[in-house]
C-alpha cells in the first residue's frame, strides 16, 4: 500500500474510532454526573493532573523518537521496552510516595485512595505502549481503533457501573483504570504474536534516543502543566466543588481536542516524518492540515459557545448551571489550542524536541501569575479569561517561534488556512442563535436538536456555496504531504 494510501486509510479508521468514543464519553458524562456531585468531579480532576503529569516521566519521550527514527534495531527496540518497564515501576513508586505532598496541597483527603488506585496505570500502560506506537508507525490504524473502541466501552461500561453503585470518584477512577488496563494487554498480545522484544538491555542501543527522550518528555511535562494550570490553581485556591463545575465544562471542550484532532495528528506525525527533509513537502503537508482542523473544530467550538446554557441543561441537569459561563469562555481557549496542535507534530517530524520545550517553559513562566490572578480575584471565570487572553497571545508567538522557525516566513498563508472557516462558522454559530432565541420551544431536547440541526444544515450550505473543496479537505486531512512524496 502506497504511503498516500494507508494515510488516508488511517484516517477512516482514525476518525470512526473516534466519533465512536466521543459518543461513549457524551454518555458517561451525561450519565454519571448525573450520579455524582461536582466534588466527585473536581476530585477526579485533581487525580488526572497528577496522572496525565507523571506519565511524561513513565514514557521519557520515547514512544514519539520510535516514530521519528525511521530505520530501529531489535536490539534498540529491545532495551527501549525493557527502559519503559523500569520508568513506569518508577513513576508508580513516585507516585505512591507523594501522595501526602498532593493531599496537602490540594487540602483534599478523599485523594489518598483515589492515587492510589490511579497510579497502577504506571504499571499497566508501558506493557502495550511501544507496540501500539510500531502500529501507529506503521499506519495500522485500523488496529489501533479497533483495540482503543474497545477500551473505551470497558471503562465506560464500569464507570457507569461503579456510580450506580454508590462509589463516588473512585468509579471515575476505575474507569480510566481500565480503559487504560485493556488498551496495554491488548496491544501487547497482538504485538507479541510478530516480534518479541529479546532479553538484552544495553544503553549503548539507546544512548542515541535520550536527548530527544528528554527534550520530548520535558517539552510534554511544560505543555501539559501549561495547559492544565488552570485545574491546579481552581482547585488549590477555590477546592473540589468549584473544580468540579470547572471540570464539566473543561471535559466537554477537550474532546475535540482529545479525539477529533487525533484523526488527523496522529496520522500526520508519521506522515511528516517520512518527508521531514523537503521544507516545501511539509509546508503543503502542514497547511492541508490546519485547513482541515478549522473546517472540523470551528463550527463545533462556536456552535457549542451559543447551545451551552441548553446543551449544559440537557446532559447535566440543573445542578450544574454553574459550567455554562465557563464552558462558553474555554470555547474560545479549545479552538486556539486546536490550531495550535498540529505545530507539535510539526516539530517532532523535524527532531527539533527541544525548541518545542523551550517554546513551553518560556509560556509556564507567564502563565502561573495570569491564571493564579484571574481565579483570586474572579473565581472560576476569572481563571477561564485568563487562560483565553494567554491563547490569543500564543497564537501570534507561536507563529514567531515555532511555525517560522519551521518553515520559513509564511504569516499570509498560514492565517489563510482557517479564516474561511472561521468566517463561515460565525455565521452559522449566529443563525444558530437567532433560531434558540426567537423559536417558540419549551422543550431543552427538543430546542438543543433544533439548534444543533439548523446549525449543521447552515454550515454546510456555506461550504457548498462559498468552499466546494472543503468536501474534499475533509477527506483527505494530513495527506498531502504523502501525496507530494509519491509525485
Amino acid at each position: 500500500m502506497s504511503l498516500k494510501a494507508a494515510a488516508i486509510q488511517g484516517v477512516k479508521w482514525t476518525a470512526l474510532s473516534s466519533i465512536l468514543i466521543i459518543g461513549l464519553q457524551f454518555v458517561q458524562i451525561s450519565v454519571v454526573s448525573k450520579l455524582l456531585g461536582p466534588a466527585s468531579f473536581g476530585l477526579m480532576g485533581m487525580v488526572m493532573v497528577v496522572i496525565g503529569f507523571a506519565q511524561a516521566f513513565s514514557d521519557m519521550g520515547l514512544s514519539s523518537a520510535i516514530i521519528q527514527r525511521k530505520d530501529l534495531t531489535r536490539e534498540q527496540l529491545s532495551s527501549l521496552y525493557w527502559l519503559n518497564l523500569i520508568s513506569g515501576f518508577a513513576v508508580f513508586m513516585i507516585v505512591l510516595s507523594i501522595r501526602p505532598i498532593i493531599i496537602s496541597f490540594y487540602r483534599s483527603p478523599e485523594l489518598n485512595e483515589l492515587l492510589i488506585w490511579a497510579s497502577f496505570i504506571f504499571l499497566i500502560t508501558p506493557l502495550g505502549q511501544q507496540f501500539q506506537m510500531l502500529f501507529q508507525k506503521e499506519l495500522r490504524f485500523n488496529l489501533i481503533s479497533k483495540v482503543t473502541i474497545a477500551a473505551a466501552i470497558a471503562g465506560t461500561t464500569v464507570t457507569i457501573a461503579a456510580a450506580y453503585s454508590g462509589y463516588g470518584a473512585l468509579s471515575l477512577v476505575w474507569g480510566q483504570l481500565v480503559n487504560s488496563s485493556v488498551a496495554s494487554v491488548s496491544f501487547a498480545c497482538l504485538g507479541w504474536r510478530t516480534w518479541r522484544p529479546k532479553a538484552i538491555f544495553a544503553f549503548r542501543h539507546i544512548k542515541g534516543f535520550i536527548g530527544f527522550g528528554l527534550y520530548r518528555t520535558g517539552e510534554y511535562t511544560v505543555t501539559y502543566f501549561n495547559n492544565n494550570l488552570d485545574n491546579i490553581i481552581i482547585g488549590r485556591l477555590l477546592g473540589a466543588e468549584a473544580l468540579g463545575y470547572y471540570t464539566i465544562a473543561y471535559n466537554l471542550v477537550i474532546i475535540p481536542l482529545a479525539k477529533i484532532n487525533p484523526i488527523i495528528n496522529r496520522v500526520a506525525f508519521p506522515v511528516f516524518s517520512q518527508v521531514q527533509d523537503d521544507t516545501e513537502r511539509l509546508k503543503r503537508g502542514y497547511f492541508q492540515t490546519l485547513r482541515a482542523i478549522g473546517l472540523i473544530n470551528f463550527p463545533i467550538y462556536l456552535g457549542m459557545a451559543v447551545v451551552s446554557p441548553t446543551l449544559v441543561m440537557v446532559l447535566f441537569g440543573e445542578g450544574w448551571t454553574s459550567s455554562i459561563l465557563i464552558l462558553q469562555v474555554l470555547c474560545g481557549v479549545g479552538m486556539l489550542r486546536c490550531i495550535a496542535n498540529p505545530a507539535g507534530s510539526l516539530v517532532l517530524a523535524k527532531g527539533r524536541a527541544e525548541l518545542s520545550f523551550k517554546y513551553n517553559l518560556a509560556k509556564t513562566v507567564i502563565q502561573i501569575p495570569c491564571i493564579w490572578l484571574g481565579a483570586w480575584t474572579a473565581g472560576l471565570v476569572g481563571a477561564a479569561v485568563s487562560f483565553l487572553l494567554l491563547k490569543i497571545v500564543y497564537f501570534f508567538v507561536n507563529y514567531l517561534v515555532v511555525i517560522r522557525g519551521m518553515l520559513g516566513p509564511c504569516f499570509r498563508s498560514f492565517v489563510s488556512c482557517f479564516t474561511a472557516a472561521f468566517a463561515m462558522s460565525t455565521v452559522m454559530a449566529g443563525m444558530t442563535w437567532l433560531t434558540g432565541s426567537y423559536l417558540p420551544v419549551h422543550s431543552n431536547v427538543l430546542m438543543l436538536g433544533v439548534q444543533v440541526t439548523v446549525g449543521a444544515i447552515i454550515y454546510l450550505a456555506l461550504n457548498i456555496m462559498f468552499r466546494k473543496q472543503s468536501v474534499d479537505l475533509l477527506r483527505r486531512p494530513a495527506v498531502q504531504a504523502a501525496q507530494s512524496n509519491e509525485s
